[in-house]
């Protein structure tokens, strides 16, 4: 697409694979798997065309052949960066939905405590995932998840 001038490769361009295990399940009768795929033509890619993909720990052999970074979700204690992500994620969904704020105020008052439990508790049931985060979120700012208690056990 590039050599026919349909996409300018003036910033880095990003393919995300979601679920690249699960690939692994659906593999075709004939044909490559997408590693496979991946294993033949990555050294032939673009320096402006970058991957990022994802896989459950307990199947990540599938990336051994790969030539990739890995960063790993599973020890989330020991990345600050990681923490540091989805406390703003939820920061910012806290405070741009009056909605989600409604449903975290105690007796009408807005209490940061109760952010701050609500937000260590959202990270710790999370796992490192921001789609859990999103959907819970979503579900909390229409109203199908009422928080009905501070101690969020």
């Amino acid at each position: 697409m590039f050599a026919e001038r349909k996409i300018a490769c003036e910033e880095n361009l990003i393919i995300l694979i979601d679920g690249l295990n699960e690939a692994e399940f659906h593999k075709p009768d004939y044909g490559e798997t997408i590693v496979s795929f991946l294993c033949k033509t990555i050294e032939r890619f673009p320096p402006w065309l970058k991957l990022v993909v994802t896989v459950r720990t307990t199947l990540q052999d599938i990336t051994r052949p790969l030539p990739f970074h890995r960063i790993s979700l599973d020890s989330l204690e020991e990345s600050d960066a990681i923490d540091s992500d989805l406390q703003g994620y939820i920061l910012h969904r806290l405070h741009s939905s009056q909605e989600i704020q409604n449903n975290v105020a105690l007796n009408g008052k807005l209490d940061n405590a109760a952010f701050g439990k609500l937000s260590a508790h959202l990270k710790s049931l999370s796992r490192g995932s921001y789609l859990y985060l999103k959907l819970t979120l979503d579900l909390i700012e229409k109203g199908y998840l009422v928080l009905k208690s501070s101690s969020f056990k």
